[in-house]
């Protein structure tokens, strides 16, 4: 990511858009590294927050692409997921363009971090190691997390400016048939 991101810029966004099926999510894991760019010292912020209503995917970034059959299924013979291959994507070097949505309030996961002034020369170049929660869903819970069409997340970064940093964001869901939920 370029030095001096916006704050709250888009970094990953999800959005569902069958009308047929529903997206349960189960966990979402991020972790963030520095890059060569140092930062000025300071607090980091990111989070996901619920979007409705959203009617035009957002751009720039990269777009996950989920009509082949390798796009990283649990089991070769399950069907392909029902996400579009513009409904999810994640930026590569600036904030992702917004597209047309309505952010929830509040933010339903979210995570802060003081970053130190320094590059990866530093001894530990991760601000959040690798495996860390974003959100995870209580599987005891009786009733989950679903999207229904045009409904999803974004994550959202705010970091002291100037630094340049990567990032990789692991979300797990499961798809099933909106008819067929008794919930």
């Amino acid at each position: 990511m370029a030095a001096g991101l916006a704050a709250d810029a888009e970094i990953f966004q999800a959005r569902w858009t069958s009308a047929t099926k529903v997206c349960i999510p189960r966990s979402i894991q991020i972790s963030i590294a520095r890059d060569t760019t140092a930062f000025v010292t300071g607090r980091a912020i990111v989070y996901a927050t619920h979007a409705r209503s959203w009617t035009v995917d957002g751009g720039g970034g990269t777009a996950v692409v989920f009509s082949t059959n390798n796009t990283n299924k649990k089991r070769t013979s399950f069907p392909l997921s029902a996400f579009s291959d513009t409904g999810m994507r994640f930026s590569a070097t600036a904030a992702l363009t917004a597209g047309t949505k309505q952010f929830d309030t509040n933010a339903f996961g979210a995570m802060t971090t003081f970053i130190s002034s320094g590059a990866t020369t530093v001894p530990d170049p991760w601000i959040v190691p690798p495996g860390s929660m974003l959100w995870q869903r209580n599987t005891g819970d009786e009733y989950p997390l679903y999207y229904v069409a045009n409904e999803g997340f974004s994550i959202r970064a705010t970091v002291p400016g100037t630094g340049t940093w990567g990032f990789t964001v692991q979300f797990e869901w499961a798809e099933a048939i909106a008819t067929e939920i008794d919930w």
